[in-house]
């Protein structure tokens, strides 16, 4: 998709669901959109959306120090 940025944006496969590895311990902010076709009185289309926010802590894999 056009304007997409890998390192950032995921689009979900065909059973809805996406990945994410983060690389670094830090707050991530994870932004959802789902655009459907509804119609109703004073609007021509809906677009839903969920926001979480997610603390990784900085740990060594191998070890979790």
């Amino acid at each position: 998709k056009e304007g997409t940025d890998p390192d950032y944006e995921r689009t979900t496969d065909k059973d809805g669901l996406a990945s994410f590895t983060p690389k670094i311990g830090t707050y991530h902010l994870i932004v959802a959109h789902y655009p459907v076709d509804e119609k109703g009185e004073g609007y021509e289309r809906a677009h839903y959306s969920a926001t979480l926010t997610l603390l990784i802590p900085e740990k060594c894999p191998c070890c979790a120090d």
